[in-house]
């Protein structure tokens, strides 16, 4: 099965494939047991894990459906995710290593995205149709 997207980087392709899949384990082991995160408010756990997850479906999608412009979608939402990361992370005096990581990462996929051309290439599902 072919997972490349047009008008992704093949490397931006393994990135979202790989945030994904963490984002949905992770999230939902949180949501289980919030514990495990060392998070003190069970309830903001369970919201953090639940966002998490919904974040890592919609990257997974974004590859599954070989489309760039879901891609955007789901990597300009993770950047949000991470902005609200790294306010909290200033508002708690925890160290805002980890959101400005993926800040960057996000910001770099994206532009990776535009530079290849991904908001003007038909979708991978499209053109293997017209074939």
């Amino acid at each position: 099965m072919n997972v490349k997207a047009n008008g992704v980087p093949t490397w931006v392709t393994g990135l979202a494939a790989l945030i994904g899949l963490f984002s949905v384990v992770a999230g939902t082991a949180i949501m289980a047991d919030p514990t495990i995160m060392d998070i003190d408010d069970s309830v903001v756990g369970r919201q953090w894990g639940g966002r998490n997850v919904g974040l890592g479906i919609a990257l997974i999608a974004a590859v599954a459906f070989r489309d760039a412009r879901a891609y955007m979608a789901a990597f300009a939402a993770g950047l949000f995710r991470d902005i609200g990361d790294f306010a909290g992370a200033l508002d708690d005096g925890a160290s805002p290593i980890v959101p400005i990581v993926f800040l960057v990462v996000g910001v770099i996929a994206i532009g990776a995205i535009f530079q290849a051309g991904g908001l003007t290439a038909k979708p991978a599902w499209v053109t293997d149709n017209i074939r």
